[in-house]
C-alpha cells in the first residue's frame, strides 16, 4: 500500500521504524505486516492499493522501501504526490486505460523510491548502525548481549568485538558468557540484585485488555505454528533463511519468492476463457516475463511448466464449464470472534471512497454483515486475507485454492494447514457457506489442487493466546520435530547443538 498525507499530520511505524507524514509526504507499506498508524484531527490521506506482483516485477528489493517515508521537499517526490492526486480525481476509465495509466504511475513511483531512498543508502545504514551500536552498549543498564556471526565484515561493530574477544578484553568483566544462538533465545533474563523502594514496574495483568487483534492470515498461521518464528519474521522483519540450498540463488533469476510472486500475477491475469486449454508457450513465456521473472532461467521454466500443467488440465477445464463466479487475489477482512463488524471485500464500485484508490480493475462486493455474538469482553480477531482463487460452482460449492512453489505429496500439510483453516472460517463468514480448501503445487505433476481438511480454527484462543504473548514479550519455540515438519528455516538457530 502506498499512503500518500495531503492534509494534517499521521504517525506511521512498521518493522521498528516510526515517523511522522505531513502534508505531501508519502510511505509505502506492507498490509501483511503488523503496522500503527496514528491519525491527528483534520486529517486527509489517499491509500493506493498496489499488486504485489506488479510492485516487485519493477523494484526487486521494494522490501527495503517499507516504511520510509518520502518527502515532499525531493523532487521526484513532490511530482509523484502531484501525480497520485491527479489520478484520484478521475471518475472513471476504461479496464486497458486504467491498466496502463496504472503501468505508468507504477513506473514513475519504483523510480522515485530508488531515487530518494537509495541515494548515499550504504553510508546512512552504516552511520546508522554505529549510533545504535554506540546506544546499545553505552547504555544497557541490566543486561547486553551481543549476537555476532562466526566471520564478520572489515570495520564492522562485529569485527572489533570478536578481535577483543580473542585477545581475552572480556575476561576481567563480571558475568560474561558466551552462549550458542540457541541458547541466548531459551535463557531466562537475568535477575535484578536489587531495587530501590518502590522502582518495581506495576505488574502485568494475566489478561491483558483489548479489543481486537487484526492480523492478516499468513501472520496468523506463522504464530500457530510457532510463536518464535512469528516474532523473527514478523515483528523483527527477519528473512527466513532457505532449507537445503546456499544463500544466494545460482543466477540473478532464481529467488523462490519472486517466482511465487510472478506465477500469483499470471494466473490472476490469464484469461478465463483459455483455462482448460493448453496454453500458447510464447504467450506464455511473455505473461511470466511481464511479471518480473525470466522464461528463460532454471527458475522460469520450472514455474511455466507448473501454470502450463493447471492451465491445461481437468479441474481448470471444470472451472471454465461449471464456475458460476471466479475471482483471484480476493481481499477480505473479516471478524471471526467478538463484536465488530465482518467488512465486505476490499473491491470498490465507482461510488467508492475517493481517498482509496484502485487503478487495477475490481467487481461489486456484497454489504457488510454482522459478526456472530461473542462476550463483549472478548477481543475481536480481525482477519484480513487475500485469497488467490475464490470458484463458485454451478452446484453451489465454494473452493479456495492457495498456489504454492512446492512439489505436494502430504509434505506440506503442517505448514500450510493453520492458513488453510483460516482461509475456510474467513469464507464461511464472509459467504455463509463452508469451502473446499486445497493447495495447486506447482511444481508438482498433478493438474488439481490436493485438498485438504485442516483442523478448526478456534479464533479466540488465538486472540487471546497472541495477546498474552505481545502483552508478555514471550515467543517461545516449539520442538524440533514441529519445525522440521514445517520447513522452518530458523530450525537451525532456535535448535543448535554442538554436533550440528
Amino acid at each position: 500500500m502506498l499512503l500518500l498525507v495531503y492534509c494534517g499530520d499521521v504517525g506511521f511505524a512498521q518493522n521498528g521504524q516510526a515517523s511522522r507524514l505531513t502534508n505531501g509526504d508519502m510511505i509505502i507499506y506492507d498490509q501483511a505486516r503488523p503496522f500503527t498508524l496514528e491519525v491527528g484531527g483534520d486529517t486527509r490521506q489517499i491509500m493506493l492499493s498496489i499488486p504485489r506482483a506488479l510492485m516487485v516485477s519493477r523494484l526487486p528489493e521494494v522490501e527495503r522501501f517499507v516504511a520510509r517515508p518520502i518527502p515532499s521537499t525531493s523532487k521526484l517526490g513532490g511530482m509523484t504526490a502531484m501525480l497520485v492526486r491527479q489520478l484520484v480525481e478521475f471518475d472513471s476509465l476504461d479496464a486497458e486505460i486504467a491498466g496502463r495509466i496504472g503501468g505508468s504511475a507504477l513506473d514513475i513511483l519504483a523510480a522515485t523510491l530508488q531515487a530518494e531512498l537509495s541515494e548515499d543508502a550504504a553510508a546512512r545504514a552504516h552511520a546508522e548502525r554505529q549510533r545504535l551500536s554506540y546506544v546499545a552498549l553505552t547504555r544497557a543498564q541490566h543486561e547486553l548481549v551481543i549476537a555476532l556471526p562466526l566471520k564478520a565484515n572489515s570495520g564492522s561493530l562485529a569485527k572489533t568485538v570478536l578481535e577483543l574477544h580473542a585477545q581475552g578484553a572480556f575476561a576481567c568483566v563480571p558475568g560474561v558468557r558466551e552462549l550458542a544462538m540457541s541458547d541466548v533465545l531459551a535463557a531466562p533474563k537475568l535477575e535484578l540484585g536489587s531495587s530501590a523502594p518502590g522502582s518495581d514496574p506495576p505488574e502485568l495483568p494475566a489478561r491483558p485488555r483489548a479489543t481486537a487483534v487484526v492480523l492478516g492470515v499468513t501472520a496468523l498461521s506463522d504464530f500457530q505454528i510457532c510463536p518464535r518464528r512469528f516474532s523473527l519474521v514478523q515483528l523483527h522483519g527477519l528473512s527466513e533463511p532457505r532449507r537445503g540450498g546456499s544463500a544466494q540463488a545460482s543466477e540473478p533469476d532464481d529467488d523462490p519468492r519472486l517466482a511465487g510472486i510472478a506465477a500469483h500475477h499470471v494466473l490472476e491475469h490469464w484469461p478465463l476463457e483459455r483455462w482448460g486449454e493448453l496454453p500458447d508457450p510464447a504467450t506464455l513465456d511473455g505473461a511470466l516475463e511481464h511479471a518480473g521473472l525470466s522464461a528463460a532461467s532454471s527458475i522460469g521454466k520450472q514455474t511455466l511448466a507448473g501454470i502450463s500443467r493447471f492451465l491445461s488440465g481437468t479441474y481448470a477445464a471444470r472451472v471454465k464449464r461449471e464456475a458460476v463466479r471466479v475471482e483471484r487475489e480476493v481481499d477480505l477482512t473479516v471478524a471471526l470472534d467478538g463484536a465488530a463488524l465482518v467488512r465486505a471485500p476490499a473491491r470498490r464500485t465507482r461510488g467508492h471512497n475517493p481517498a482509496q484508490l484502485e487503478l487495477f480493475g475490481g467487481s461489486a462486493a456484497p454489504a457488510p454483515t454482522a459478526a456472530a455474538p461473542g462476550s463483549n469482553d472478548d477481543p475481536a480477531l480481525v482477519v484480513k486475507a487475500t485469497l488467490d482463487l475464490l470458484v463458485e460452482l454451478s452446484d453451489g460449492s465454494l473452493h479456495v485454492i492457495d498456489y504454492k512453489r512446492t512439489r505436494g505429496g502430504g509434505g506440506d500439510h503442517a505448514r500450510y494447514g493453520p492458513q488453510l483453516s483460516l482461509y475456510r472460517s474467513v469464507v464461511e463468514r464472509q459467504f455463509g457457506k463452508v469451502p473446499q480448501v486445497g493447495l495447486l503445487h506447482l511444481l508438482g505433476d498433478a493438474e488439481e489442487p490436493e485438498w485438504l481438511s485442516p483442523d478448526a480454527a478456534d479464533p479466540a484462543a488465538i486472540a487471546s493466546a497472541f495477546l498474552a504473548a505481545r502483552a508478555q514479550d514471550h515467543w517461545p519455540h516449539v520442538a524440533e520435530p514441529r519445525c522440521r515438519a514445517v520447513h522452518c528455516g530458523f530450525v537451525a538457530s532456535c535448535h543448535f547443538n554442538a554436533s550440528g
